[in-house]
């Protein structure tokens, strides 16, 4: 192999490369601008990881639903279909084998179990959201974990995660406490030591 055919790979495997990352910014980007915006109920931790850096992981109540036709004991539901309810929340409608053809409404769900709704077991199914990490500037992490603690433990303010979703995927685009950027409130908290 001479020089000129490894430099001529290599630019081939950088143009790859870079493909493939602004694939991913691109797919991102559509669901910020096609992508309904939902919002879920959620609970913060504060975690440390070498590798990813500093996120928040974000807990979530389960979500249960009722699939209508009779399940192989081997199939089970992989997308979830999602509206909203008066008060702005995210509301399961329904959940499928295969994405949907009329709605862009729904997420691919990757754990799904058998469970309980209302005192019944049958062909319900339970999943929390996806919606995992949020990541922030390393120092804001720390700082937003004890805000939202101070918060949660001197009144009763809800803590809900903003996403948007279209197509099967999603893009978390804040955490607010009460009507307030979580990373807002770790900004002014941190200004304050």
């Amino acid at each position: 192999m001479t020089k000129r055919n490894a430099i001529f790979i290599w630019i081939i495997a950088a143009i790859f490369q870079l493909g493939y990352l602004g694939k991913m910014i691109w797919d991102k980007n559509q669901i910020f601008y096609y992508g309904k915006q939902y919002k879920f109920k959620c609970a913060l931790r504060d975690p440390a990881n070498p590798i990813v850096g500093r996120y928040l992981e974000l807990n979530y109540d389960q979500i249960c639903g009722e699939y209508k036709v009779a399940l192989d004991e081997n199939k089970i539901p992989k997308y979830a279909i999602f509206n909203t309810n008066d008060s702005g929340y995210a509301k399961l409608i329904s959940l499928d084998f295969m994405p949907p053809e009329k709605s862009t409404n729904y997420i691919k769900l990757e754990y799904v179990y058998q469970g309980y709704l209302n005192g019944r077991l049958g062909n319900i199914w339970c999943f929390r959201p996806p919606l995992e990490r949020y990541y922030l500037p390393e120092d804001l992490a720390p700082d937003a974990e004890k805000v939202f603690r101070e918060t949660i433990i001197n009144s009763n303010v809800e803590v809900y995660t903003l996403a948007r979703i279209w197509k099967g995927d999603f893009v978390i685009e804040d955490v607010l406490i009460g009507n307030c950027s979580i990373k807002d409130l770790a900004r002014s908290h941190y200004k304050t030591k």
